[in-house]
């Protein structure tokens, strides 16, 4: 098992792992950093750009964890997009929103990096998000050994998820 964490500034914001688990790679979140302008406030993607991840997973909708899930899901087009019920149906509002927001940056500051996705590409992952209800495993077996995702009320925020990863056992 290997983790490596896409948010160079490190602390809050800009959230995104890759978590390497068998033959199975996952990217647990993608936000967007609160503090920073531009693309200097999305994590580093642009390291993984050509591997192959098998999910995006979503552990909440605060936006320095959900803020750019639209550029990763342009980069991994064929990886699932997991996350549960209740984030599956407030991620896309606040995404829907973030943009609103980019177009009013780039009239203000003039800044050409946003907005970082379209409401065209939000629209676009309602059929790749699957809501996944608590307590109840979601299993993947592409790669030979089955990959269990099983999602954990977390209190957080509503929709918030602790989340076990299994693979072969480990």
């Amino acid at each position: 098992m290997q983790f490596t964490d896409l948010n160079e500034q490190g602390g809050i914001g800009s959230s995104a792992t890759l978590l390497e688990i068998g033959p199975y790679t996952l990217l647990i979140d993608s936000g967007i950093h609160p503090k920073l302008e531009g693309k200097a406030s999305l994590p580093r993607l642009d390291k993984i750009r050509d591997r192959q991840v098998d999910c995006i997973l979503l552990t909440h909708c605060h936006l320095d964890h959900v803020g750019s899930i639209p550029v990763a899901a342009r980069y991994f087009p064929d990886a699932h997009i997991l996350m549960t019920r209740a984030s599956a149906l407030l991620a896309p509002r606040m995404l829907r929103n973030s943009v609103n927001v980019m177009n009013r940056k780039r009239e203000e500051s003039g800044n050409n990096d946003y907005p970082f996705y379209t409401f065209k590409e939000i629209e676009a992952l309602d059929d790749r998000i699957l809501g996944l209800a608590f307590e109840r495993a979601f299993c993947i077996d592409t790669h030979g050994p089955d990959l269990s995702i099983t999602l954990y009320p977390a209190g957080h925020v509503a929709g918030a998820a602790g989340i076990r990863i299994e693979c072969s056992g480990e």
